[in-house]
């Protein structure tokens, strides 16, 4: 087998990391007795900012077809929803913060999401027939995810911006030392509702890294996408983690533990309804 020449410069890293495992296993195995013969095959799982062909789209179709539900199989969503950290946490805000990020990132690691679909034996039989692994599975499953979440943010969605501007309040969140179980209630609240950003800048940079050649594909099979996944994957990422207070506006936030105005309960029967007597101070209305 040829060597590569000495003078070869790779274009982009992953690629060329890529390529010499692929050039390393097939050299031992010739070794071994005979890797010419076999064509070269990737195991590498795809990632979201790579291109899906139809090739890659066709084989995942045929596997979800093959499935009894002929839908996506049950794995976690990987846009992850905003902290919920519970009031007990001894750990200072700006640890909790860390540690939310991490959570994050293992829930778009598609060797975590593989692990999800262990127990899932129809999908590994069909996996085994398309011979695909379970890694690159998710990793098709969670680039389409974003690539269908992308093409449903509004059209003047600046992803910049959005980053941009979550960062400032995550950073200060970042700098906070106060252990999260020592805050009074309505300060936990308003952490909480400060670290929804997490998950918000979170979501952007992801949908950043789609490629446009994702956008087009998700909407040239727009249709049978929306029957194979669940209808998350058909929202808008953003709309569901939004600051309500500093994109509409609005000038109060029922706590929990206040209660809603939604659940006051009435009866027209029991309501008193006429004028009142004025005040004798302030005399009679004229």
């Amino acid at each position: 087998m040829a060597r590569p020449p000495l003078n070869f410069v790779p274009r982009r890293r992953r690629p060329v990391r890529r390529a010499l495992g692929v050039f390393s296993v097939c050299a031992l195995t010739a070794a071994l007795g005979g890797c010419l013969d076999e064509p070269l095959r990737y195991v590498e799982a795809k990632e979201i900012d790579e291109k899906i062909t139809e090739a890659e789209l066709a084989t995942f179709l045929r596997i979800i077809r093959s499935l009894p539900e002929r839908t996506l199989p049950a794995m976690p969503f990987p846009f992850a929803p905003p902290p919920a950290w519970d009031e007990s946490r001894t750990l200072p805000v700006a640890d909790l913060v860390i540690e939310e990020f991490h959570a994050i990132d293992q829930r778009w690691s598609v060797d975590w999401q593989a692990r999800q679909l262990a127990d899932d034996r129809p999908l590994h039989r069909a996996l085994r027939r398309e011979e695909m692994t379970p890694a690159q599975f998710a990793g098709i499953a969670s680039a389409l995810a974003a690539a269908l979440g992308r093409e449903r943010l509004p059209p003047r969605t600046d992803l910049d911006d959005v980053i941009l501007e979550g960062r400032i309040v995550v950073d200060e969140l970042r700098a906070d030392p106060r252990p999260f179980h020592s805050l009074p209630p309505e300060v936990r609240h308003f952490v909480l509702r400060q670290a929804m950003w997490i998950a918000r800048i979170d979501r952007a940079e992801r949908l950043r890294q789609v490629p446009p050649e994702n956008l087009t594909l998700v909407r040239r099979h727009r249709d049978v996408l929306s029957r194979i996944f669940p209808p998350e994957y058909h929202a808008d990422p953003l709309a569901g983690i939004a600051d309500l207070f500093a994109e509409h506006g609005i000038p109060f936030e029922e706590l929990p533990e206040g209660g809603s105005d939604a659940h006051i309960e009435w009866d027209p029967a029991e309501a008193i309804v006429g004028r009142d007597e004025p005040d004798a101070e302030f005399g009679a209305s004229p």
